[in-house]
């Protein structure tokens, strides 16, 4: 089964764990290849993930049903796919309007700080995820990556040994 056809079937069966595992597989393959295609894929995934789990929007059907028709149509006879895709996700983000960035860009921010994460420098990983270098650094001071020689231990927790000791 490729690619296109698992993140259809993940997709059709509102599988977010599918289709996270899937876009983490994507990451790895675009990450060694430094193929910005398919870390696209991976973010559209990512985004699928996230749309998936979220109820509100599927409260309107007939949008949902025509944005799971359109979604289904592009990803088997498109060839600029992932254009199509990206734009029916900011449309069915913008639709129901619950982010103040939409979830594709949200999802761009974090595939970016993973592939820092993995030690890809902080502008490449911003080129191949199309999101500006600071947006990326904001997520990166966010969230908990562990140098090799760092420590562990969560800042809550450092500050309250801190506190006992004086």
């Amino acid at each position: 089964m490729n690619i296109d056809s698992k993140l259809s079937e993940f997709f059709k069966n509102s599988d977010p764990r599918g289709l996270r595992s899937l876009s983490d597989q994507i990451m790895v393959e675009g990450f060694v290849k430094k193929d910005k295609k398919e870390i696209r894929l991976a973010v559209i995934a990512h985004s699928l993930s996230i749309i998936v789990q979220k109820d509100y929007y599927k409260k309107d059907k007939a949008y949902w049903d025509n944005f799971v028709s359109t979604l289904k149509t592009q990803l088997n006879d498109s060839e600029n796919f992932l254009d199509e895709i990206e734009k029916e996700i900011v449309e069915l983000d913008g639709h129901f309007g619950r982010y103040k960035e939409n979830v594709l860009h949200l999802s761009r921010i974090r595939k970016g700080s993973t592939l820092y994460a993995w030690g890809v420098s902080l502008t490449l990983a911003s080129s191949l995820v199309d999101v500006p270098e600071y947006e990326l650094m904001k997520q990166i001071g966010r969230t908990k990556i562990v140098d090799e020689e760092g420590s562990q231990t969560s800042v809550e927790s450092r500050l309250k040994v801190a506190e006992e000791s004086l």
